[in-house]
């Protein structure tokens, strides 16, 4: 054991799953909170964080990841953290990886739970095989490097960082190899990058919509809850109607919102183990027999042409209050 338990402070997500890791096999270690923009070191990390240190300067908060994984490697030789977690979304998977060769850590993706041995040895357990099994994984090398799903933070606004709180690591510059996109992620309906995973709300559409046009009745659905739109795979890799950064199940994301719809989706399987931790379920189907409904909470029996307008404009009334 040595050095701090660090976590990295993103204010788009909530910080105490990460930090709450971390306090799990502190011996006497202060967690130290990193934040890639100094302007957000606020109450949401101070309270929880014994020290905060930023990263860089201005132009940290939009830097790729080969920059922020430079900024980190900084930091880490500066601090030498025995854990470094980051929340489980593209960008710091990005990070992680990286920053793991460069630093000869370890690296474990989608932790669930952080223990340690006997000996002091950090134990990492991950799921494999859809959550039909549990893998424990031994974390020797320094230092260990986790992600660990947080949902987005309800409240994100900045405040004043405490006097002596934040420290400083420059980057050492930044090297892009090279960024491919396919044109479906940029275009069309539900298009830009999202970070579905870690949404509190999700709307997904399955093959029940008959055409691509039609994507905008659960779109405005989407905006009435302001939810995440997702979908099953089908409509992302036979269709091609929506990029894969919005698929939900095996193949796709694992979500655990606190309200998801599933709207035209039968229930497969494969769907089934991307959404089965989610709080509270609301199926819409023609088909009575569909098994979405043995995983709903509410199931509506019907079409969802006639009842996503219907529960969407219900919902606009009653958030207005007429």
């Amino acid at each position: 054991m040595n050095g701090p338990l660090a976590v990295v402070a993103d204010p788009r997500f909530e910080l105490e799953p990460l930090v709450g890791q971390a306090r799990s096999v502190a011996c006497d270690q202060p967690v130290l909170a990193v934040v890639a923009d100094p302007a957000a070191t606020g109450s949401a990390v101070s309270p929880d964080a014994d020290r905060v240190v930023a990263l860089g300067g201005d132009g940290m908060p939009g830097a790729d990841a080969a920059a922020l994984a430079a900024a980190l490697e900084e930091l880490c030789r500066q601090e030498q953290p025995e854990l470094l977690a980051f929340p489980s979304s593209v960008q710091w998977r990005e990070v992680a990886a990286p920053l793991g060769v460069r630093l000869d850590g370890s690296v474990i993706s989608e932790v669930i739970d952080l223990r340690r041995s006997e000996d002091g040895t950090l134990l990492a357990d991950r799921l494999l095989y859809s959550g039909l099994v549990v893998a424990t994984v031994a974390m020797l090398a320094r230092p260990a490097i986790i992600t660990v799903t947080a949902q987005e933070a309800r409240h994100a606004a900045p405040a004043e960082v405490r006097a002596g709180d934040v420290a400083s690591a420059e980057p050492g510059g930044r090297v892009l190899l090279s960024r491919a996109r396919r044109a479906s992620d940029a275009e069309g309906a539900g298009g830009a990058e999202v970070e579905l995973a870690a949404a509190r709300r999700v709307v997904a559409v399955g093959r029940g919509l008959r055409q691509r046009e039609d994507l905008s009745l659960v779109e405005e659905l989407c905006r009435t809850l302001g939810a995440e739109l997702g979908a099953s795979r089908p409509l992302i890799e036979d269709a091609r109607w929506l990029p894969v950064t919005r698929q939900v199940g095996l193949s796709g994301h694992t979500v655990k919102p606190e309200l998801y719809i599933a709207v035209g989706i039968s229930g497969q399987i494969q769907h089934l183990v991307g959404m089965r931790e989610s709080r509270f379920v609301v199926a819409i189907n023609m088909d009575p027999k569909a098994p979405i409904f043995e995983a709903a909470d509410v199931g509506i029996v019907g079409d969802l042409y006639e009842v996503v307008p219907r529960l969407a404009s219900a919902l606009a009334a009653w958030a207005s209050g007429s």
